[in-house]
């Protein structure tokens, strides 16, 4: 007796939904789950896809697209700064920039003086990531016109955010200090803004700033601005929260390391602090409310529990980035706040810049190793090539289940 067995398998007919597009998913490379991953909290304004020239001269190609800045048409001279953007992200260039640098100063200047806001913006970008390769970059007049525009009440509040992070960035590498204490007082000026994304800005770019303080002045300044960081935990825009409350934490880490010098009088009123701050960060850690929306919920409790638990346990931040066979470890909350920075700016090319770049090493305190360009290079084009591979080999996986798949039915319905 023969028996054929005929598979059918019911079809489901599920509406179409309306209204709403998948996203693209996110490109990264292999090494972006090491050096180049950023926290929840930490998030660039623009595209951090990387963009490699066919070119073998960069500095022809930063010169290209230097004049191709002074084109008359708005979207050649957006698409310039655009790959000029990932440009600078993606490499540690010195020698290009310090042979342009005259003209990346002219041109750079000039968009500020654009119409477009989208321009103003990448402008301001491409920056502070030449910043990166020369702190040379900014000449007066160009800290003048940023710091103007980052506190001119009748410019676009993304435009004086962009303006005012660029400005404080260049003041934190170079370690000017009169220009350090202009950019803080401004920020200040704007803790309270109605606009979130200039309070945000301000709050970041202070916290940057104050970084780079000793325990000492920090301490001070935990007694003289606590007041003010306190009434920010209660802002409705939660990029400022966040900020405002790792500003306080890093501010109580110091004033504890500074504990055995305070008088009766600062010993009495940081007890009163942390009363009243342990409080609403207890609050904020555990919060569950409609208002905002589940993600953000959950991004808030898991940084106020980190200021917590720095307030509460003496317990600071640590981390440590596995870069080939270098290892950084970073402690405490400047530390923090500042890669948190780098990765804003450098997105996924933070690696090679942590690779390459001498400035990194000092700041993070780090031996950073010799490498080539070719080896920097080649492991490059390694990593890509093993992405098409490991593409490959998953396409395959999936025919041959497809094929033993089919080749079952077959054998099923055939008498």
């Amino acid at each position: 007796v023969i028996r054929t067995y005929n598979l059918t398998y019911p079809q489901t007919f599920m509406p179409k939904r309306k209204g709403k597009k998948k996203a693209p998913k996110a490109v990264q490379s292999e090494n972006s789950s090491v050096a180049g991953s950023e926290t929840a909290t930490v998030v660039s304004d623009f595209s951090a896809d990387l963009w490699e020239p066919e070119e073998s001269s960069i500095e022809d190609v930063i010169k290209d697209l230097c004049e191709q800045l002074t084109e008359k048409r708005t979207s050649t001279r957006v698409n310039a700064l655009t790959k000029l953007s990932k440009l600078l992200r993606s490499r540690y260039l010195p020698d290009e920039v310090e042979a342009l640098l005259m003209t990346l100063q002219s041109r750079l200047s000039s968009t500020m003086r654009a119409k477009d806001s989208k321009e103003v913006k990448l402008g301001c970008l491409v920056m502070g990531l030449t910043a990166f390769s020369t702190i040379d970059i900014l000449s007066e007049d160009i800290r003048r016109v940023l710091t103007t525009v980052a506190g001119d009440s009748t410019k676009r509040a993304s435009i004086r955010a962009a303006a005012l992070r660029t400005v404080a960035l260049h003041a934190f590498l170079d370690n000017d200090e009169v220009e350090k204490d202009t950019i803080l007082a401004l920020a200040q000026s704007l803790f309270k803004s109605k606009l979130g994304e200039l309070s945000t800005a301000a709050t970041e770019t202070w916290t940057l700033l104050a970084s780079t303080m000793s325990d000492a002045v920090l301490a001070n300044t935990l007694f003289q601005r606590a007041d003010g960081l306190i009434e920010l935990l209660e802002s409705k825009d939660i990029d400022t929260k966040e900020n405002a409350g790792r500003a306080i934490a890093m501010l109580f880490e110091a004033t504890y390391s500074e504990e055995d010098n305070l008088d009766k009088k600062q010993a009495k009123h940081l007890e009163r602090l942390i009363d009243t701050i342990t409080g609403m960060l207890d609050a904020m850690a555990s919060v569950s409310t409609k208002s905002q929306n589940k993600k953000d919920n959950k991004r808030q409790r898991l940084s106020f529990r980190q200021c917590l638990k720095t307030i509460e346990d003496f317990s600071f931040p640590k981390e440590t980035i596995y870069l080939s066979s270098n290892e950084i470890h970073l402690d405490g909350w400047k530390k923090n706040v500042q890669i948190n920075q780098f990765r804003r700016w450098l997105g996924v090319g933070l690696q090679t810049h942590l690779k390459e770049n001498p400035l990194l090493a000092e700041i993070l305190g780090y031996r950073l190793e010799e490498f080539s360009r070719e080896d920097v290079k080649w492991n490059r084009e390694d990593a890509i090539h093993k992405s098409k591979i490991n593409a490959r080999l998953r396409k395959d996986k999936v025919l041959k289940g497809r094929a033993l798949k089919t080749a079952a039915l077959t054998e099923f319905s055939d008498p």
